[in-house]
């Protein structure tokens, strides 16, 4: 079972994945954007380099991002996290496995435009 703080968090880093699109799109030539989701289970990408997304640029060059939201109302931390435990499965974080192009850590709330 899910837990709601989990689920809230989940919610929040999904609205604001798809608003960091339309920066990615602002700032480079972004053809294709493709978003490495859970189904059933995480993407074999993910899961060995946690990679969540992929972006295919005009000139056909492809970069990796790894994303991580945190609320806005955490920024004053002025810091960013690796997970060294993934907080749903137990299994290791990105800590261990993370080989991705670009890391993106963003502060926000989910009703900003």
């Amino acid at each position: 079972m899910t837990s709601n703080l989990f689920q809230s968090d989940l919610e929040h880093s999904i609205n604001m994945a798809l608003k960091a699109d339309d920066i990615y799109k602002s700032v480079l030539p972004v053809k294709h954007i493709t978003r490495l989701t859970r189904e059933q289970k995480p993407h074999i990408l993910d899961k060995y380099f946690s990679i969540d997304k992929i972006l295919t640029l005009e000139n056909g060059m492809i970069t990796t991002l790894q994303e991580k939201f945190l609320r806005a109302k955490n920024a004053h931390f002025d810091c960013f996290t690796l997970e060294y435990v993934n907080n749903k499965l137990g299994d290791d974080g990105e800590w261990h496995k993370l080989c991705t192009d670009i890391y993106v850590t963003a502060y926000g709330d989910d009703d900003f435009d």
